[in-house]
């Protein structure tokens, strides 16, 4: 067992959970669900801007579309035009709905970053070496980067055939049941295989 690996806690101890690979194992290690929920609650208490960050961790939402409907100011009506006042008031809250817009932005880039910090070394090297990892990393996508992990925490990737996966899991898991027949005259994973045939 490798002891580095077993106490890896990520760039973050703080945040109290990593993900890796299924095999893995890890202290710190939780499953996709627990590992989302503790980056969304990291997110919100310490990145500017959590609380518009957090829903793309756990719902895949766009950060830009709540704080666009939260905070980009109304458009001014025909005759507040003339009033110097309300126009310079207006260009000034555009200017700071600019501004932490791109903070937004910006913000987006260090959630991929905890995220991807988090990740065992094990699980960085499959995700690099991923056909779309270059484009994807250079775009600091992270819905991309939580499928990849999602498949991969679970022993899937994108090339893995869903049905051979859970054929594969249910002949280990007879195969494992039944070592030892229950029947003197049984053959070890006879019943499962004569369940599948009538199946």
């Amino acid at each position: 067992m490798d002891f580095v690996t077993k106490h890896f806690n990520g760039d973050n101890a703080n945040i109290g959970a990593v993900i890796g690979l299924k095999h893995e194992i890890i202290d710190a290690k939780k499953d996709f669900e627990k590992f989302t929920q503790k980056i969304a609650s990291h997110v919100v208490t310490n990145v500017t801007m959590g609380t518009y960050l957090a829903p793309m961790i756990s719902n895949d939402a766009k950060p830009e579309t709540s704080y666009d409907k939260d905070m980009e100011p109304p458009a001014l009506e025909q005759a507040e035009l003339s009033d110097n006042t309300k126009v310079w008031k207006w260009r000034e809250r555009t200017k700071l709905y600019l501004k932490d817009r791109q903070t937004l932005i910006t913000n987006t880039r260090v959630v991929y970053n905890i995220i991807y910090g988090q990740c065992s070394p094990s699980i960085q090297e499959v995700v690099i070496g991923d056909k779309d990892y270059k484009d994807k990393s250079d775009n600091f996508d992270v819905k991309w980067l939580l499928e990849q992990l999602r498949l991969l925490s679970v022993g899937l990737d994108r090339t893995s055939n869903g049905y051979v996966q859970d054929q594969t899991a249910l002949n280990y898991g007879a195969k494992r049941q039944q070592i030892k027949p229950s029947l003197p005259t049984e053959v070890p994973g006879e019943r499962y295989y004569s369940g599948v045939k009538q199946g």
